[in-house]
This record gives structure tokens, sequence and C-alpha cells, in this order.
């Protein structure tokens, strides 16, 4: 009925042809894309777009179940391999599995993690287990155990503990997870329970299991695994843990918590901080540390100390300071940090020879020589009453003469230079030149040294004039550089002692006290077996067991353990030689650069004067010989210009005539000009005669 009444109110074209499109799309179940188009120009487009969505819609669904359908068969099912299923979940499973030690508050433990080509090898055996150098503890656990949790920061303290107190002999601490590698576990190393311990000793890769006490303390549980895999440990110089204090008599629970907790703070700063107070290291490591304390300081203060600022230096100094050097770097032992600094100011010698600034630098790359070097007490003394300067001189020079006998087979290159008697006399040299500190010191060791080392050699004490000398490889006891330094040790301190220094006889006596002798009979009783007292009490230091004392000088001064026997290359002494040659002509060319400059300054004002002087006596010449020629032409020369220039009516007309007569003065003029020349040669007249 609306529709109805809207033909009834509509009149004419307008109303028909609404009416028959209305007809149309009624009688069309879909429209078609005449009628789309005539709905997109009524509004209706939205529409339209909307039908056209839906339509794509459904046929993207049902191709997609088409190939669902193709692809979900049986021969597809098949195509899937149940190894490679069984595999990828494997793999699932042990990435869900976590690890206890792989982080940083696990330092120093090591978890194994097998490389690609061990996972590739299914190898059961790891690799540090082949790996023989040094000694290993190895912890198998289960990482979901609650034993194995709780005895993570028992092995952590251990492994710090041990790291701690073996500083001479490196050990590797493992975690290996059960739960993760079961093969290497059971097959690997037969475990059945876990947490166990299990230790490799150095050069072993059979292992035996660490079986550890629950009431042992954990300094204890440290000593016993150390002997487990043959480590000795080092003693600690310092305050104690607080673990150590033990309560005093008459002081309560409280009280004694206290001191504990006082002394654990101040244990951690002495540890943590550097200051001027001698530093807590271990025994074994103090005397190296001295040494290097006190080598740096002979750097630092005597190197440059009496040269003007900014110069480089010397080529005398230069060679002893380079010799030494290298000295210290195949003597040295190679795992110590005054090793590592030898080298490097090896690298960087033209650095630290060319100004002061360079060698600063290049020392403190390696050590914080801003606060003042250091020494243990060892040197210095618990109150820092002793001369810590001179204990760890002699620490050095200790070190330097065993390691001449320990360390001889690791040296290639120059073998010229690797002797007893040559390295003897670096360290004489070193002594003469940079021991400023006390002058009747130096000379007391200059003087002791030449009377002492006469066995060793007879010859000159300079090193530059030992480039050719062939008395090198004929030193059958590398020991003797060790025993002659510590006689020398020996009388200085006997002499120094006894005030005995002013007027020491000029022999070398090889007597001292036995209270002052080191090492006291208390120290090393064999050291002094078959020695004769005198009636006055003396020993004569001849009679000592050389065997015994070498063991104990290298009980002392040298690095217990094994040691990583690197070889060190020694470049030709010729090419160091030049080097430093170079290195003086240019200091002497910059200390020089004034007056050269001055020199070149007025050789360049001598050779313009000469210049000119030489310009001025051609000039004049030149005008004499003109002067000479315009005398002797005369007036044919002259005709001739004027006939030339002023030709008359007669000469133009005819020119051959005057050109002939103008010929014929001129020839004259030359011919009298040859005879002046010329006479009185004997020649002039025949080749000029007409």
């Amino acid at each position: 009925m609306v529709a109805l009444g809207r033909k009834q109110r509509l009149t004419g074209e307008k109303a028909s042809k609404l009416l028959i499109d209305q007809q149309e799309f009624e009688h069309h179940l879909f429209p078609d894309a005449k009628l789309l188009d005539q709905l997109e120009k009524s509004g209706a487009d939205m529409i339209a777009e909307r039908k056209r969505h839906e339509i794509k819609e459904r046929a993207n669904a049902s191709r997609k179940q088409a190939e669902a359908k193709e692809e979900d068969t049986p021969v597809a099912k098949k195509a899937i391999d149940p190894a490679e299923r069984e595999r990828r979940k494997k793999k699932y499973l042990e990435n869900q599995i976590p690890y206890l030690y792989d982080n940083k508050q696990s330092h120093p433990i090591i978890e194994y993690k097998p490389s690609r080509e061990e996972v590739d090898s299914s190898a059961i055996t790891p690799s540090f287990v082949l790996e023989v150098t040094w000694p290993r503890v190895v912890l198998f656990y289960h990482s979901s155990s609650v034993h194995c949790k709780e005895f993570q920061s028992t092995y952590v303290s251990i492994a710090r503990g041990i790291k701690h107190l073996s500083s001479r002999l490196p050990v590797e601490f493992h975690a290996v997870n059960c739960a993760k590698y079961r093969e290497v576990c059971e097959y690997g190393f037969s475990v059945k329970t876990v947490p166990i311990l299990m230790g490799l000793k150095s050069g072993r890769i059979d292992w035996s299991e660490i079986e550890l006490s629950e009431d042992l303390a954990e300094n204890e549980m440290v000593q016993f695994v150390a002997d487990a895999v043959d480590i000795e440990l080092d003693e600690v110089v310092g305050d104690s843990l607080a673990a150590d204090v033990e309560p005093e008599q008459n002081e309560s629970n409280e009280e004694h918590m206290a001191r504990s907790i006082a002394n654990s703070l101040l244990y951690q700063q002495n540890k943590l901080s550097f200051t001027n107070a001698a530093p807590l290291v271990p025994k074994s490591d103090q005397v190296f540390h001295d040494a290097m304390s006190s080598f740096v300081v002979t750097l630092t203060s005597s190197l440059y100390s009496q040269l003007p600022h900014g110069s480089t230096l010397p080529p005398d100094r230069s060679i002893v300071i380079r010799e030494f050097i290298d000295l210290i770097r195949w003597a040295f032992p190679p795992e110590t940090p005054l090793n590592e600094l030898a080298q490097k100011l090896a690298d960087e010698f033209f650095t630290i020879s060319s100004s002061e600034a360079g060698l600063l630098k290049i020392v403190g790359q390696h050590i914080n020589i801003e606060n003042g070097m250091t020494w243990s007490t060892r040197c210095s003394g618990a109150d820092n009453s002793q001369d810590g300067y001179s204990c760890g001189l002699w620490s050095l020079l200790h070190i330097i003469s065993l390691g001449v006998a320990e360390r001889h087979d690791a040296v290639v290159g120059d073998v010229d230079r690797l002797s007893v008697s040559y390295a003897g006399n670096v360290m004489r040299s070193f002594i003469d030149q940079f021991f400023v500190h006390c002058e009747t010191c130096r000379q007391l060791w200059i003087d002791l040294y030449d009377e002492a080392c006469c066995p060793l050699h007879n010859s000159d004490h300079s090193i530059a004039g030992r480039e050719n000398s062939d008395a090198t490889s004929e030193d059958q006891d590398w020991r003797q550089l060790a025993f002659t330094v510590w006689e020398v040790h020996n009388e200085i301190t006997v002499r120094t002692k006894n005030a005995a220094g002013k007027g020491y006889s000029s022999k070398y006596s090889h007597i001292a006290s036995t209270k002052l002798l080191w090492p006291s009979p208390n120290e090393c009783p064999k050291c002094w077996q078959g020695n004769t007292k005198s009636a006055n009490g003396m020993i004569n230091m001849n009679s000592y067991d050389r065997d015994v004392v070498y063991r104990f000088l290298k009980q002392t001064y040298w690095s217990k353990g094994i040691h990583n026997n690197r070889h060190v290359l020694l470049d030709k002494w010729t090419k160091t030689r030049r080097h430093l040659s170079m290195m003086h002509l240019r200091g002497k060319m910059k200390k020089n650069a004034s007056s050269l400059t001055i020199n070149a300054i007025l050789l360049a004002v001598c050779l313009i004067r000469l210049a000119v002087v030489r310009y001025n006596h051609y000039m004049n010449r030149t005008r004499r010989r003109k002067g000479k020629g315009s005398q002797h032409n005369g007036e044919g020369i002259n005709a001739l210009h004027r006939s030339r220039q002023f030709p008359s009516r007669n000469s133009r007309q005819s020119k051959g005539e005057m050109s002939y007569d103008g010929f014929r003065a001129q020839h004259a003029t030359r011919r009298s000009n040859g005879r002046s020349r010329y006479e009185g040669n004997g020649f002039g007249s025949r080749h000029y005669q007409l």
C-alpha cells in the first residue's frame, strides 16, 4: 500500500521509470553487471563492494580446504622421519634444562658445554680430560637435585679458595650437568650418585673420587681438595678471616661476633684496596712483587735523573737498560707480571728511550705508579720501617741469577749473549749506571763483584765491547752466577752491619759472622755441614755445600710448580747497536739544531758573496775585451757601420762594389787583430798573410 501511494503521488516519466527499475530488481535473485552499475550510480556502492568481498572469501576458504585435504594423506604422514621427530623432541627438552654454573656468580667454575665437533662425534670423554697441563677438579650434578643446589655455594667457595692460594700452579674447575649430558656421566665417568667430585692430577687422564666430609670446615675442604690433586697452597700473610678468629677468655658470644665482623671488614678492605701499606699477597708472590716494585722505581727515578729535561737517553745508558730488559725477558719466570712488563718495554724501547714521558706512559699501562710503589712485609716490615727498595733490588738480582741457570735452554737467536759471564756483566752495568740512591753502596757492590767474579772471566766489563766475544758457550756451571750474587750479598750485609764499610780491605775476604750469615745454620743446617769455625767464631764461605745452598736459593727466590717453558727470541746485537746509534745521532742533531742552522746561514752568505765577486770579475773582463777590440778596429769598423747606415747614391747604384770594399775593410781589421793577438807565436803571419 505504501508503494501504491508513492506511485499515485509521482507523475510523468520519472514515476514510470522508477517503477520499471523496482520491478526488475525484485525479479532478479543476483544482480548482474548492469544492475551493479545502476546500484553504484544510485549510491549503493558499499553494498556491492561488501558482496564482492564475501564472494572472494568463500572462494579462498574453499581453495584452502581442498589443499588441506590433498596434503592430509597417508603418504604424507609416512614421509615424516620418526628419528628426526625424536631428535627434535629431545633437543627441545634439553633446552629447557637449566645450568647451575654458567653465570658470573660461579666464577672460576667452567660449565661443560661440548663443541659442535664433540657433539657430531658423540664423544663421551670431555676435552678437559685430555688437557693434562694443569690439575682439574670436576663436579657432576643434576640441575633438579636439591642436594646439588645446596652444594653449589660450597663448590664455588672451594674453587675460589684454591685459586687464591695456588698462584704458582693453575687449577681448572669444571661442572658437568648429568641431566643434560647423561652419557658423559654414566658411561664416561660411571657416575652413580650426585653431587660427586672427581680429581685429575697434572699429567694424568685417570680420575679419582674426592669424598668430602660434612664435618669439615670450608678452609679444611680447600686443603683437602688441594691435597687430592697434589697442589701446594701458598701461605697467606695478612689478617685472618673472621671464621678463624678464636674467642678469647671471658669473652661473650656477642663480643666474639662483633670482633669477628670487625676483623672480616678489615680483611676485605685490605684485600680490595691498594694503599701505602704492605699489600696482601701470597708468600710465594711476595719476592716477585718486591722485585718488580724496585725495578719500576729504578726506571722511573734513575733512568732520566741525571739528564736535562726533554733529552733522550745517551747510547751508553740505552745499551745498558736494553740489555737488562732482555735479560729479564729470558731469565725471569714467564708467568710473572715483571716478565710481561719487560716484554712490553722491549717492544716499545724506542718510545721509552726517546723521552721520560714515553717511559712513564708505557710503565703506567701496566702498573699504577701515581700512588707510588709498595713492598710486602717481607721487605718493608710490618710497620714499613725497613728499606723495601734495597730488599726488592736484591730479590731482583737473585731471581735473575737463578733464571740464568734455570731458563738458558729456552733462549733462541743471538746465543752470543747467552752466558754466565755476559749476564753478570749486564747486572754489573745496570748497578753501575742506575743505582744512584747510595754512591757508597754502589761502589762497594761493584768492587766486591769485580773481585768475586774473577773465576768467571777476566775480560772487560763493558757491554759494548762484547759484540764479538766468543767466551759465552764455554761456561759449564750455569749456577755460578747465583753463588756469586749470594756471596756478594752476604759480604755487603756483614760489612754494613759491622760498620766496616768505611775502610774495608780491597781484597775479597769471603768471611762472615755466624749470626749475620744468610741462611743461618738454624734456617738451613745442611748448608753449612762440613764447615769448621775458626778461633774467633768466623766461618769460611768457601766451604758451603753448593748443592744444598742452590736448592735453598731456588726455594726462596724461584717460583714453585710447573712453568710455561716459553722460548724467548733475542735479536742480533748488531741490530740493537745500529738502532741505538741512529737514535743517538738523531738526538745529537736535535741538540745541535741551532748551531747547524747558524752554520748553514753563514755558509749561504759566503756562497752568495763569492758569486757576486765572480760576477763582478766577469763583467770587468768583458768590458776590458770590448775596449781592446774598439782600439784595434779603428776607423775601418766605424766606416763600415757608417756606410751601412748611411749609404751614398753611388753605393745604391753599385751595391756589389761597395759590399766588396766593406768586406776588405772588415778582413783587414780581423788580420790586424790576429797579428796583435798571436804576435810572437810563429804562426800568426803565416795564417793571416794575403
